[in-house]
């Protein structure tokens, strides 16, 4: 948007909203990138987690051809990409918006000319893209160097791919926010935090939903850890046309319900914020 003659910007005035959301996320993505060397630290752990949990399966398959519907190469993929997701987005959201509310700085927000839910996600995501790319890089070169290159199988195949890890960034995004409004009614949040963190591990992230006894994998499916990094990693490596349709309609929907829930947690702790002056 910068440069943008105000003359176009003036004929599309359905892009003033969002030219403020556009410059917060470029904005935030600076300031992340202005601390290169705790990007390089987080790259090396991702790097870490790949090359041990690699190792790990290797074992695991000794002497197996597949596990749960999983040859050895498509769990690495699988763990590669997951991981992928999170490490992309973090814990930063959680982190910066309780200390914001518990420092009472979110009141100052409150009145300025902008939606604080819609600036947080534009800052968030847009970070989690940026890093995305070091961490993509890192991974790939790791998984082909070992396993053999990966590509998409089509030009579907890869936009369903990509649709799909946004929706997973926006949900990760929606989780942390939610988790973070608790500081309006909490003072010490983090637990919260933690358990949010193990069960996005564990629901998909380390093992795929066909790891899971049949009788679970329904209730799984019925939180929104069942559509956090499941979805964008087993189209990595089961692309299957069949399931693109649900994979993304179940994301989406859970991307919509929690976007309404976070909307109206964050409007009754802006009236508590309101009510007790900060």
């Amino acid at each position: 948007m910068r440069g943008l003659p105000i003359d176009a910007i003036a004929g599309h005035r359905w892009l003033l909203p969002m030219r403020k959301y556009v410059l917060a996320g470029s904005t935030a993505v600076r300031n992340r990138w202005a601390y290169r060397a705790d990007v390089a630290g987080l790259v090396f752990t991702y790097a870490l987690f790949v090359f041990v949990f690699s190792n790990l399966w290797a074992v695991a398959y000794a002497g197996k051809a597949r596990l749960a519907g999983y040859d050895l190469r498509q769990l690495t993929w699988y763990f590669i990409v997951s991981e992928l997701v999170l490490f992309s987005m973090g814990q930063g959201t959680f982190t910066a918006l309780s200390a914001d509310i518990k420092t009472g700085q979110v009141a100052y927000t409150l009145g300025r000319p902008w939606s604080f839910p819609f600036k947080s996600l534009a800052e968030n995501v847009s970070c989690a893209l940026s890093l995305m790319g070091p961490f993509a890089l890192v991974g790939w070169l790791m998984g082909s160097t070992r396993l053999g290159f990966w590509r998409p199988s089509s030009a579907l195949h890869a936009l369903a791919l990509t649709l799909s890890m946004l929706l997973a960034l926006v949900l990760l995004f929606l989780c942390q926010f939610l988790l973070s409004m608790t500081a309006f009614w909490w003072e010490e949040n983090t637990a919260f935090l933690w358990i949010h963190q193990k069960l996005a591990l564990v629901s998909g992230t380390f093992l795929p939903l066909e790891f899971f006894p049949a009788e679970w994998r329904p209730w799984i499916e019925r939180t929104p850890y069942g559509w956090l990094c499941y979805p964008p990693a087993r189209l990595a490596v089961a692309f299957e046309t069949g399931q693109v349709r649900r994979l993304l309609a179940g994301q989406l929907a859970w991307v919509l319900g929690l976007a309404v829930l976070a909307s109206l947690v964050f409007a009754a702790g802006s009236r508590r914020t309101a009510v007790q002056g900060g």
